[in-house]
């Protein structure tokens, strides 16, 4: 039993209707080659690892009246069953097709009666490939978790290793405590309750040491953009329980190759794709705004040794440029915000002693979220943000499932106030692999925007190509971007 951390806390009361808190991975495999694949055998593979991850064989435990955080306990009653589901594509098994599916699967929530996961087996696939989709709670995992976990349920060679474990209630004697009682959550309920007031202190001491940061921040000239500076686009309405999907994957060796052409970041470059990309997208509309759009960058804080389950990320505001036609001025643009916005954040975090979610009891959080989403309130209040953009580190080599072998892996991460459109990409192999989760009030169809930045980077690779010594001698002179070399500055790597 472990109780749940304060931003996982956070995620699972902040849920609303349309705030569905879960995230996901779509894993594209190939069978060709792997003998006995199939459902059963993807099946019995997370039914044998899963003893190595008690998050996954837990259920949620409710502090009565939501005083506390709750609890993850031991689920006697757990059935792998219930966790893996089949659907097929329609015909002929297109990524739009796949799309459709994917978006029925991300609109539903996850049955908190159950431990917080879901695995769907995806067939109809064009080529006899067959999807994969992990579903779970964004209260488990976040990118950096979500990765420990990937290198849990995949294999380096298409023989799946040995389980290191038996499944947990499968182990000679292993035994579980009963889930704890009410009056046990009641009690310590309340001895969280007699620290509040010192808490509470504790943390209007750290809003003030954050307040005077972002203060001197905001006073220089080249401060960068902060929360409620977005302008509003068509991206920022009330979220529906509703989605759309689209996916699209990225050469990185492309990627690369303009990275080191104008000394950016992977993740600069991925900002600046995603920029124009949108920058055309409602430019085609009419509705392109004379203000940039502002993304919110998840950054996770995990240490490098951490290999737990759980969320631990902070949020990162830049630009993405999308007042600047050109692309490479852009990706000028871009790299020198978020080398700025980075450092104010780096800056903020030193201030951090707590979270919201231990300082505000869960049921409070839970009606703050109800009443904001209930009231519209989205449609009243300058928009926080206009789209997530977040980049994840994946595998450089080839990794298998139950002897299949992975051709690519689409992540999409969770939709939430009042901005209905994330991106997230994860790096395996050779590609950088995108997946757009919107509305179909905030982005009908997202496949043009997939298009287009396919269209944006090879522009920003043209340009690379381009580039004569003198022009990189000049971009050296104006200084480096700071964002990090090589670095994925998002939930890959620690802030």
């Amino acid at each position: 039993m472990r109780r749940v951390d304060s931003a996982g806390s956070g995620f699972l009361y902040g849920e609303t209707a349309g705030w569905h808190m879960h995230v996901g991975a779509l894993m594209v495999l190939d069978p060709a080659d792997a003998e006995g694949f199939g459902f059963d055998a993807v099946k019995h593979l997370y039914a044998e690892r899963l003893g190595q991850v008690p998050d996954l064989r837990a259920r949620l435990v409710e502090v009565p009246f939501g005083l506390d955080r709750p609890v993850l306990g031991h689920d006697p009653s757990f059935d792998v069953d219930a966790h893996c589901r089949r659907v097929t594509v329609p015909a002929p098994g297109t990524d739009r097709e796949l799309g459709k599916v994917l978006g029925s699967i991300m609109a539903a929530k996850i049955d908190r009666r159950r431990p917080l996961w879901e695995m769907w087996w995806i067939d109809g696939l064009a080529d006899g490939h067959v999807g994969v989709f992990v579903k779970m709670h964004h209260a488990l995992i976040d990118g950096y978790s979500g990765m420990q976990l990937a290198a849990l349920v995949m294999d380096l060679e298409p023989s799946p290793r040995p389980a290191e474990l038996a499944p947990a209630d499968a182990a000679p004697g292993v035994t579980h405590d009963a889930a704890p009682s009410p009056l046990r959550l009641g009690a310590e309920a309340a001895r969280t309750l007699a620290a509040l007031p010192w808490r509470t202190v504790r943390y209007a001491n750290q809003l003030a040491r954050q307040t005077a940061t972002m203060v001197r921040h905001s006073r220089r000239p080249d401060s960068p953009p902060t929360a409620l500076s977005a302008p509003r686009t068509s991206f920022n309405v009330p979220i529906s329980a509703r989605r759309s999907v689209a996916t699209c994957s990225l050469p990185m060796d492309d990627i690369l190759a303009v990275k080191q052409a104008f000394g950016t970041s992977v993740n600069d470059v991925l900002l600046a794709v995603v920029g124009g990309a949108l920058r055309t997208h409602l430019d085609e509309r009419g509705a392109l705004p004379g203000a940039p759009l502002i993304a919110q960058v998840p950054v996770s804080v995990h240490k490098p040794d951490d290999h737990e389950l759980g969320t631990q990320v902070v949020n990162m505001f830049t630009t993405l440029a999308t007042d600047v036609a050109e692309c490479t001025e852009r990706l000028r643009v871009v790299s020198s915000v978020t080398a700025r916005a980075k450092q104010f954040q780096h800056d903020l975090f030193a201030d951090r002693v707590l979270g919201i979610p231990e300082v505000v009891p869960p049921a409070v959080i839970g009606a703050v979220s109800r009443t904001f989403t209930g009231l519209g309130l989205e449609r009243h209040i300058p928009p926080i943000y206009n789209a997530i953009v977040s980049d994840v580190r994946g595998s450089p080599v080839d990794l298998y499932v139950a002897g299949a072998r992975v051709q690519a892996i689409h992540p999409f991460g969770p939709l939430l106030l009042g901005a209905g459109l994330n991106i997230t990409a994860l790096s395996h192999l050779d590609r950088l692999n995108i997946g757009i989760l919107g509305t179909p009030e905030s982005l009908p169809d997202p496949w043009p925007v997939a298009a287009s930045m396919e269209a944006e980077l090879a522009e920003l690779l043209a340009a690379a190509e381009d580039l004569q010594p003198a022009d990189v001698d000049l971009m050296a002179a104006e200084g480096p971007s700071g964002s990090g070399e090589g670095v994925h500055m998002s939930e890959s790597s620690p802030l």
